[in-house]
C-alpha cells in the first residue's frame, strides 16, 4: 500500500498544499485560496469562506512558488480550469490548460 486512498481517477491526486490566488473575469480582485491536491488533470482548492461560484465556471488560477524555485529563477505555475465539484469551502477544478507537469509553457488565456 503506497498511502493514498484508491481513486476512481486515472492518475493518484497527491496531497500538496500550495498557495493560489483565484480570479474570473468579472471579479475584481484574486481570492486566496490553498491547494488541497493537485495532479495534472486538476486540483482541489480550499478557500477560507465559502466562495460564489458554480458548477462550470471557469476560473484563473497562479500559483504560489515554492522558495526553491524563486532561487532557481523557475516561473510561477498557473491553470485555467472548470469548477466540477463544490462542497463547502472547496472547490474542485479540472484543468483546460496549466504550467503543471509539462515541459513547455502553454499559452496563457484570460477565463471565460
Amino acid at each position: 500500500m503506497n498511502g493514498f486512498k484508491k481513486e476512481k481517477r486515472a492518475e493518484v491526486r497527491l496531497p500538496i498544499a500550495i498557495g493560489a490566488s483565484v480570479t474570473l473575469r468579472d471579479w475584481p480582485l484574486p481570492n486566496p485560496a490553498m491547494t488541497v491536491n493537485l495532479n495534472s488533470n486538476g486540483a482541489l482548492l480550499r478557500f477560507d469562506t465559502p466562495i460564489d461560484l458554480s458548477l462550470g465556471d471557469v476560473i484563473m488560477c497562479d500559483f504560489a512558488r515554492p522558495e526553491v524555485d524563486v532561487k532557481n529563477g523557475a516561473p510561477g505555475h498557473w491553470a485555467r480550469g472548470e469548477v466540477v465539484r463544490i462542497s463547502g469551502n472547496d472547490v474542485a477544478l479540472q484543468f483546460l490548460e496549466s504550467s503543471f507537469f509539462v515541459g513547455i509553457r502553454k499559452k496563457r488565456t484570460i477565463a471565460a
